[in-house]
């Protein structure tokens, strides 16, 4: 609950999302090599711990914002949607054009 995590101090609660967020990329990158269901089933597992690390930060973080310059955090929020975008493109880039491994693209 939003409750319980505002009584947190922010600096706690800023390390729970870059703690959160690092162990599931540490283990999305480990799960690249395993060719089974579990490898998928575990990528959904990290996949949805990086979510909820988003959601704690977005709950709990964001309204810390407000006391920043709007500039400021308009231009932080306009990087995420072309993020997405060359994301992918350059996932394709790696993997189609290149012909490079997913464990070496993910590593």
């Amino acid at each position: 609950s939003s409750r319980w995590l505002i009584q947190l101090r922010f600096r706690t609660r800023v390390w729970a999302v870059l703690l959160l967020n690092a162990a599931a990329y540490i283990g999305l990158s480990g799960t690249c090599s395993l060719h089974s269901t579990a490898g998928f089933v575990l990528a959904l597992l990290f996949s949805s711990v990086s979510g909820g690390a988003q959601v704690v930060g977005e709950m709990t973080n964001i309204a810390f914002l407000k006391a920043l310059p709007p500039a400021l955090v308009g231009a932080w929020g306009a990087g995420t949607g072309i993020a997405g975008i060359l994301g992918g493109l350059i996932y394709i880039l790696l993997s189609d054009v290149l012909h490079l491994s997913h464990p070496l693209i993910f590593s």
